[in-house]
């Protein structure tokens, strides 16, 4: 449905898998298909974050979808790799066992760890 109101309005599709969509137009959009247990999981730990009661992922979250999205499209790389050293600096007390948890399943661990280090974040 989202996806049909989308192309009528000009988007494109340039990814889509059975648990994500990603579309181009205006702006670039990505619909996460949650059907596994790591993305219901995902949704459920949301919460409203915002004036505006919008439930947002929480960073350790962001960082695993940042890292599909680049996994996907490589010309997104360089930009969510800043994004995921960003969000880094920003949050103090990440859980490290999920996002290892994201990095691994596309073989990004080490490239997150060194993300880290660049950071100034150290730790297990």
């Amino acid at each position: 449905m989202a996806r049909q109101a989308l192309e009528s309005d000009g988007f494109t599709v340039f990814h889509a898998s059975d648990d994500v969509l990603q579309m181009a137009g205006p702006g670039p959009v990505d619909f996460v298909l949650a059907r596994r247990p790591l993305s219901l999981a995902m949704l459920r730990r949301a919460s409203a974050r915002t004036l505006c009661g919008i439930k947002c992922v929480e960073p350790e979250d962001l960082i695993g979808l940042k890292i599909q999205a680049y996994k996907n499209d490589p010309r997104r790389e360089l930009q969510d790799r800043a994004d995921i050293q960003r969000l880094i600096e920003v949050s103090p007390s990440l859980d490290w066992v999920r996002i290892r948890q994201y990095a691994e399943l596309f073989s990004e661990w080490p490239a997150v760890e060194d993300l880290r280090r660049r950071a100034g974040r150290t730790g297990p």
